[in-house]
């Protein structure tokens, strides 16, 4: 069924530690050729994920104010690091109202910086909203990757902004 549905495919329970190891890799070797492929990405990055995002663009979204983006961001570097505790602590103890709660704030910020993290939230909300935290690990790990490549890619580029102003 999640094949006819549209899915790559799938891992059935109980979840094989082997297994998982291999459809991640086989997962993150999809997602390297597809941006090669398609000359995305930004490979200048903390951890394994590339992150594409552009500066140029979050200033727009927030009327070309550069302090106020400056501002965004900083808060951003600084917030994010305590987000992603929470998250772990979360689904560590399964406590899905904390799970639902932190995706919710992370999926907000976010929504300037984050692109594919974003999505990740937000099904990370759905998760915790729903009770249903079966598969709220992976989906932590994965998103913890993306998270760390974009503060990397944020970081460089408001401290790297910074040294020069």
């Amino acid at each position: 069924m999640c094949l006819a549905a549209g899915m790559d495919g799938y891992l059935s329970k109980p979840i094989n530690v082997r297994e998982l190891e291999l459809v991640l890799k086989q997962i993150g070797s999809r997602e390297v050729a597809d941006r090669s492929r398609h000359g995305t990405g930004n490979t200048d990055t903390e951890g394994e994920a590339s992150v594409t995002w552009n500066a140029r663009e979050i200033l727009t979204k927030i009327g070309g104010d550069e302090a106020l983006f400056r501002e965004v961001s900083e808060i951003f570097l600084k917030e994010t690091p305590k987000l992603i505790a929470q998250l772990e602590q979360a689904v560590a103890t399964k406590d899905a109202r904390m799970l639902e709660f932190t995706a919710h704030k992370l999926k907000g910020e976010l929504g300037y910086f984050g692109l594919k993290a974003a999505s990740q939230a937000k099904e990370l909300e759905r998760m915790g909203r729903e009770t249903q935290l079966e598969h709220a690990a992976v989906l932590l790990m994965s998103f913890k990757t993306e998270v760390a490549a974009l503060l990397g890619a944020v970081r460089k580029q408001v401290l790297g902004d910074s040294a020069h102003a």
